[in-house]
């Protein structure tokens, strides 16, 4: 296959999942560095990688809310906004209720733990996203929300998330759970897509390469 033809066909094969990501971005910032922000487009909302929080109480992270704290500008986020945000990012499946062997969600889940920052570990067999959120048990204590897959020869595709399952004093923190952090965007960020006179000429051109029909080119 000539080398034109093959990258249009991987090209268009992507324009899909592009679009169906298009509501998030990884964007650096100048304060916690490259990739450090998830942008959902659609309710505008930036999102700090929890693992720049990981080992820190709640508390501890609340009284860095403020003016002049850490983490001015966040406010901690509540479950319903965890959930807004992993379904724009890709998540279409169930909350579990325990580990399951799907590699469907998987793949989903280990995708969406690596753009949302690792709170365990960087490597396989463990990818965790763990984060505590404003709503709280009937006793007070936060409920931390959690994204998690793990590989292994047993169970090679063991994956899930979960809300509002487990639960922890907001004094104390847990060396691999941070909290989930979120703010209103400043100012909108310029995220380059593909015009749609561009997908058109893309698919016109996809169907007569695929039917052998000759391309016209202008002359120079």
């Amino acid at each position: 296959m000539p080398v034109a033809k093959k990258s249009l066909l991987f090209a268009l094969q992507l324009l899909p999942c592009s679009a169906a990501l298009a509501a998030v971005v990884s964007l650096d910032d100048p304060r916690f560095g490259p990739g450090a922000i998830t942008l959902d487009t659609d309710t505008r909302l930036e999102w700090l990688d929890v693992s720049v929080t990981e080992g820190m109480s709640l508390d501890a992270v609340v009284a860095q809310l403020g003016i002049g704290g850490a983490f001015e500008g966040f406010s901690v986020a509540r479950t319903s906004d965890f959930r807004t945000l992993i379904g724009h990012a890709g998540w279409v499946f169930a909350e579990n209720t325990a580990y399951v062997d799907d590699r469907a969600k998987y793949e989903v889940a280990l995708g969406l733990a690596r753009l949302l920052g690792l709170t365990h570990s960087s490597n396989e067999p463990q990818n965790l996203s763990y984060g505590f959120v404003a709503d709280t048990d009937p006793s007070g204590r936060p409920y931390y929300d959690a994204i998690y897959s793990a590989h292994s020869a047993v169970y090679p595709f063991s994956s899930g998330v979960f809300t509002n399952q487990f639960s922890h004093p907001a004094h104390t923190g847990l060396d691999h759970v941070g909290v989930w952090l979120h703010r209103a965007q400043a100012a909108p960020h310029p995220i380059d897509e593909p015009g749609v006179p561009a997908l058109l000429g893309a698919a016109v051109l996809m169907m007569a390469l695929q039917r052998g029909a000759p391309v016209r080119r202008s002359s120079r």
